[in-house]
């Protein structure tokens, strides 16, 4: 379907290259952070900001100066409950998802893949796309607090591997 007023479609070429302009400002000025998958409130944050660049591009009615300022919040937002999740461990465990662990030393934890609705032969899958043939392998496997799935080498893992702490502080099958 085309168009009736063909200016419609420079409106959206102005303010769509001005509002990604705005936005690399300021995410420039807010800093790395601002494009970090590092927990669900950063996933909110980017959805939230596409969104917004979506709008003020097919929205006639809204302006360039409001994208700009819920821009502006957003990043605001994010940069608050970082700041006070860096001092605050109990507020980051509020905002934050913990790791779950979904299979440990030869054990799947049915009770965490029930709960984040993650099936065995899903992490078979992750499992084989990783580069195991076996699950003899594998150590451990944790959904991580941004989402993703991790694969802990049963050679690799050591008292001192970067696994330690979530494997230490989660539930593990089996033990009370």
């Amino acid at each position: 379907m085309l168009p009736n007023d063909y200016s419609v479609l420079g409106d959206i070429f102005i303010k769509g290259i001005l509002a990604y302009i705005a936005i690399i400002f300021i995410i420039r000025i807010s800093g790395k952070r601002s494009l970090s998958k590092l927990n669900s409130f950063d996933f909110i944050i980017t959805i939230s900001l596409g969104s917004i660049l979506s709008g003020v591009m097919t929205n006639p009615d809204l302006s360039l100066l409001e994208a700009m300022f819920a821009f502006s919040l957003m990043i605001t937002l994010q940069y608050i409950v970082t700041f006070i999740a860096v001092r605050s461990d109990k507020f980051a465990d509020w905002v934050k998802f913990k790791p779950a662990l979904l299979y440990y030393d030869g054990r799947f934890n049915y009770q965490a893949m029930k709960k984040e609705r993650i099936t065995e032969k899903e992490l078979y899958e992750k499992a084989r796309t990783e580069n195991y043939s076996s699950f003899d392998e594998v150590f451990a496997i944790v959904l991580e607090s941004e989402g993703t799935i991790s694969v802990v080498d049963r050679n690799e893992h050591t008292p001192e591997s970067e696994a330690k702490s979530t494997l230490e502080n989660a539930h593990v099958p089996g033990q009370n």
